[in-house]
């Protein structure tokens, strides 16, 4: 085999730069950018990398298209020590924005209808499903997307703490630097996070989901049947014939916590299918139809084997077409008529579903 030489274009040595820095800057990781030009540049030392990291230093293609490391010009664009000053005094800031969100948060709970204390709540968000329908958790939805975006930027903020001291290990001359402790604003963020959590054990996450999974979804939603012309927002009309619906304003929302009531209740089977990863995809392979107001969506003809549109089906939805649409559903994006349902032939009502 022919050895192969390379040469690289003058923005090459940028390119590298930018995408090691940008394992400290999008990551918190030193060690990963050093290894990004080590690796890239065979013979390049560790403390040659960290000087091109820091910004003392770059990368340049001379004119035989090698790459030499150079001084960095007096107006360099990048420093590392500004950049570390600067993300450390955004996170402070945001400290102080969480702590108040958090404060909020706590507040917030104890306004909550549902009987469960302020601790019970705050253990219940870790597992809580997402049964949007339940009136009396609209704010929980909210608080449990709270509560993930601060564990986050909690997370976030001990990964930089741990960047900070490895860069002042790392450049012990340059950077005149204290090691890392925690500001004010975010040890007062702990302490009221640290409250929310107080008491937290696995017994009271037992009975908390017991309590929302079997109580408030017996309460809140009947696994039976309903009146396909009453005007539901969502639904799912079984092979039988037999409609679920809800009323609600998100309708994949609807669609799920139907879903998943139908299996709590065991009218579907709990266990899925090889290759079956969701409950929409169950429900389409055990040939359900779902609506979406007049809107018929029906995934059955595309799995295999097909399962056909049922005669009872046909009939529920001409009689909601009659009822509530002025005679009229849409299926792919198509106004299609209860009269046509009614009279296509079976081996035919595979069209209407693209």
């Amino acid at each position: 085999m022919e050895n192969l030489a390379f040469s690289f274009d003058a923005s090459f040595g940028d390119f590298l730069t930018t995408l090691a820095r940008e394992k400290i800057m999008t990551e918190y990781d030193l060690d990963a950018a050093v290894k990004i030009l080590t690796d890239s540049l065979s013979g390049m030392s560790r403390d040659q990398a960290l000087h091109i990291l820091s910004g003392e230093c770059d990368l340049s293609v001379t004119s035989d298209g090698s790459l030499t490391i150079v001084a960095a010009s007096k107006d360099r664009k990048f420093s590392l020590f500004d950049w570390l000053r600067s993300e450390r005094s955004s996170l402070e800031d945001s400290c102080e924005t969480w702590w108040k969100t958090a404060t909020t948060y706590r507040d917030d709970f104890s306004k909550q209808t549902i009987q469960v204390t302020l601790l019970q709540a705050w253990s219940m968000l870790a597992g809580y499903p997402a049964y949007g329908v339940l009136k009396e958790f609209d704010e929980v939805k909210w608080l449990r997307s709270v509560q993930k975006q601060l564990h986050m930027f909690l997370k976030k903020y001990f990964e930089f703490g741990v960047l900070w001291d490895k860069t002042i290990q790392a450049y012990p001359e340059m950077f005149q630097l204290r090691p890392w402790c925690n500001c004010e604003e975010f040890s007062r963020l702990l302490l009221e996070v640290e409250s929310l959590q107080h008491g937290r054990t696995p017994k009271v996450d037992y009975e908390l989901d017991r309590y929302i999974s079997s109580e408030l979804m017996n309460r809140t939603i009947k696994i039976e049947p309903v009146d396909i012309t009453g005007d539901y927002d969502a639904g799912w009309l079984s092979p039988k014939g037999e409609f679920y619906g809800l009323r609600g304003t998100k309708a994949n929302l609807l669609h799920i916590t139907i879903a998943n009531a139908l299996i709590e209740n065991g009218v579907l089977p709990s266990e899925f299918p090889d290759g079956v990863t969701s409950v929409d995809r169950l429900l389409e392979v055990l040939g359900w139809l779902k609506t979406e107001k007049n809107t018929v969506i029906y995934g059955g003809y595309w799995v295999d084997p097909i399962v056909p549109v049922t005669d009872e089906q046909i009939e529920a939805l001409c009689r909601y077409a009659d009822a509530v649409y002025g005679g009229f559903v849409i299926i792919d994006g198509k106004s299609i008529s209860s009269y046509t349902l009614r009279s296509t032939e079976p081996i035919m009502r595979r069209k209407w579903f693209r």
